[in-house]
């Protein structure tokens, strides 16, 4: 696992009911990019401002997701405004036009339904018939957090931990933000490669 945590399916999903939770708990709602993620009217406006949207997700600047992702409306006003600024070192120019051609041919309907469907709860209907002892997780886990990470947090893994859903877990928490394999291609190679030995390595 990469920066999200799992979570066994834990009943209908409450969009509102979770920010509300989320705000509690750590002091700002990790999900109100929902709101424009799911909404009839979020894939327009991804779709009208591409280079603003690239920005967005991989802004050089320290804990950038605050201003965006977890702020009320944050990243619904970025967009449209049309904010830019300055990327992180490995969002070379040929990633963001790559990115952009992408989506300017595919848009951004059929992407956002997976917000959309989980607000909707079209999941529910299959996972509240899994039986619970299918929740816990039997065979060596590893999750790989980052610390500046401001929607997926480490802290979030703790809690099917404390309740034993991952009895055979490897934690790990690197420094970047949300997209770990991009900004710490190398350390997250280590952290790989121990966990493997760790669990692989002596047997036969």
């Amino acid at each position: 696992m990469l920066n999200v945590a799992y979570h066994p399916p834990a009943g209908p999903f409450d969009l509102e009911q979770a920010l509300v939770l989320m705000k509690q708990a750590f002091g700002h709602g990790l999900y109100y990019y929902w709101r424009l993620f799911a909404s009839d009217e979020g894939p327009a406006i991804l779709n009208a401002h591409l280079e603003s949207l690239f920005t967005a997700l991989h802004a050089k600047k320290l804990d950038h997701m605050k201003d965006t992702f977890t702020t009320e409306d944050g990243m619904k006003n970025y967009l449209l405004a049309d904010t830019k600024q300055e990327l992180a070192d490995y969002a070379t120019p040929k990633m963001q036009e790559d990115f952009v051609k992408q989506f300017e041919r595919d848009g951004f309907v059929a992407p956002l339904q997976w917000y959309r469907a989980t607000k909707e709860n079209v999941h529910w209907g299959v996972e509240q018939k899994i039986p619970q002892e299918r929740f816990k997780v039997t065979v060596p886990a590893l999750f790989v957090g980052s610390n500046h990470d401001n929607v997926c947090l480490t802290a979030l893994i703790y809690w099917s931990v404390q309740v034993g859903l991952l009895p055979d877990l490897m934690i790990r928490e690197l420094d970047g933000s949300h997209w770990i394999p991009f900004e710490k291609p190398k350390e997250l190679g280590e952290v790989v490669m121990e966990y493997l030995v760790a669990n692989f390595g002596n047997k036969k």
